[in-house]
């Protein structure tokens, strides 16, 4: 949005600069927006104002316990870099200013666009396209990375739906990663939470010190060679990915279906743990992967079988997924939620080719146990890279090359051409713990914990998602995945003896257009 007069008289206000660090800034310029569904039987005008009052309280406690998500992102018309400026005072949060724009309550009814009650979506398996951004989201563009805008670090929309509730936040990506969101959820829904000015002052202590350190390696030569995760070689011709169209009078427009899949926590345990007794026999009694790298590993395998028939066999395929480092840095950063970005990204080996990956060049022969322990133990490997302090510091390093003018447009692209996820690649984000294990105490709802949570809908082919899971990666609740592709390497995925004969109720899957 364009400042106002009286949104340049606010911002003028705001004394304190939370310092961003490379991370934040090289992070995808984009709102990510959750969603959580609640049943909430009576919506009588009374109901409804008493949850918007609560949720009202206690969206105010979490901006006034980190007064910088009630702040405002700038986009200067001199720096490519974002900048956030906040102020402490609770009078002066964004939501005591332009209330509407940061916190709202839309009621839909039989007469709106959205045409859902909580029992269809229970029943449909709340489907990716019942998750639409524009009706559920109270940010539902995306920012612009354009001198002179300014936007809100988070947002929410309160919709009350026939016989439910779902809360849409909108977070921006240059602010706060899934932990952070859900450290976020954690205060908001706390009603002993208070702002503590001694541990804010220590709290930026802490990450100007850490942004300090990232700035000084980022003034640092890197070996590029050394970052698989990244291809710098623009010159290099790109291969594009057939095309179909996706309705009439829409041409050169891949087709993209994005669908819910369920996998049983037993089968999903089992598939682990023969996954680990084959890895073991062969690479020894350490040899291991988890329940989120074996569902990756297995559906990176069927993916790349899916799109065998559009794949030349020699091509590199890689699956990249985000790692928390939270607790593989500083100690002083482990002490308390950090609210930032504080991930990276890291990627298989670049010389897997696909006919590696799935030991056949025509698909006919059925994937193997082994099949699906080595591409989750390529998973795990790519993981286990960042806890060499060494490789760490060098991805940091690069990233932190913002404040010394590097451009990161092309470190992303350069992202984006290593992984080639719309042709080759999977690309993955895990949001298991993220809000759905807190109670959130909603009048009306039963106050408990939400029924389900998902993104809002998005047609990024090649992208993977792990839902919410009460739980986290633990206890018997399905296991979710969000995927996106092409609507025929979709239908090929879910035949019976591909990744169909491992997933249970697959929620509705509809063609609809690519779109932010």
């Amino acid at each position: 949005m364009d400042p106002s007069d009286a949104r340049k008289k606010w911002i003028s206000s705001l004394t304190e600069q939370l310092p961003l660090n490379g991370i934040d800034l090289n992070a995808p310029k984009v709102y990510t927006r959750m969603a959580y569904g609640f049943p909430f039987e009576s919506n009588t005008a009374n109901n409804i104002n008493a949850a918007a009052k609560y949720l009202f309280t206690c969206f105010q406690r979490a901006l006034t316990c980190f007064p910088f998500m009630g702040g405002q992102i700038i986009h200067p018309r001199d720096d490519k870099l974002p900048q956030l400026f906040f102020s402490r005072h609770p009078a002066n949060l964004n939501i005591h200013h332009f209330c509407s724009e940061i916190f709202d309550t839309k009621v839909h009814g039989e007469n709106e666009n959205y045409h859902w009650t909580w029992n269809q979506l229970q029943n449909a398996g709340v489907p990716p396209d019942a998750i639409d951004k524009d009706l559920l989201s109270l940010s539902p563009d995306h920012p612009e990375n354009l001198s002179g805008k300014c936007y809100h670090p988070v947002t929410l929309r309160l919709n009350f739906i026939p016989g439910g509730l779902v809360l849409c936040f909108a977070f921006h990506h240059a602010i706060a990663d899934g932990a952070s969101y859900h450290a976020f959820y954690q205060c908001m829904f706390n009603p002993g939470r208070r702002f503590d000015e001694a541990a804010f002052n220590a709290s930026l202590r802490r990450r100007s010190n850490f942004n300090a350190l990232l700035a000084g390696r980022g003034a640092q030569i890197v070996d590029i060679t050394n970052l698989p995760e990244y291809d710098f070689d623009f010159s290099a011709p790109s291969v594009e990915a057939p095309v179909t169209s996706v309705s009439e009078g829409v041409s050169n427009v891949p087709a993209c279906v994005a669908s819910v899949l369920r996998f049983s926590a037993a089968r999903v345990l089992d598939l682990k743990k023969e996954a680990c007794e084959y890895l073991r026999s062969i690479y020894g009694p350490l040899a291991f992967v988890s329940s989120a790298d074996t569902i990756c590993g297995l559906t990176w395998l069927h993916v790349t079988r899916a799109r065998l028939e559009h794949l030349d066999p020699n091509e590199i395929t890689r699956f990249a997924t985000a790692v928390d480092i939270r607790n593989r840095m500083i100690p002083d950063l482990t002490k308390e939620a950090y609210i930032g970005n504080m991930y990276l990204r890291t990627m298989t080996d670049k010389h897997i080719r696909v006919k590696d990956l799935v030991n056949t060049e025509d698909g006919s022969t059925p994937a193997t146990l082994g099949d699906v322990a080595e591409a989750a133990w390529l998973i795990r490997r790519a993981i286990q890279a960042f806890h060499n302090p060494d490789h760490l510091c060098e991805h940091l390093a690069l990233l932190s090359n913002v404040f010394h003018g590097a451009d990161p447009d092309l470190i992303s692209h350069a992202s984006h051409l290593a992984l080639n996820k719309q042709r080759t690649g999977l690309d993955n984000s895990v949001w298991v713990s993220t809000g759905v294990d807190i109670e959130f105490g909603i009048p009306g709802t039963g106050g408990g914990k939400p029924e389900w949570a998902r993104k809002t809908y998005s047609a990024y082919e090649g992208s993977l998602n792990i839902m919410p899971r009460k739980g986290g990666t633990k206890g018997d609740e399905d296991w979710e995945i969000l995927l996106a592709l092409r609507e025929d390497v979709m239908n090929k995925l879910m035949g019976e003896t591909e990744l169909g004969a491992y997933t249970t109720k697959p929620s509705a899957e509809r063609p609809i257009a690519p779109r932010l």
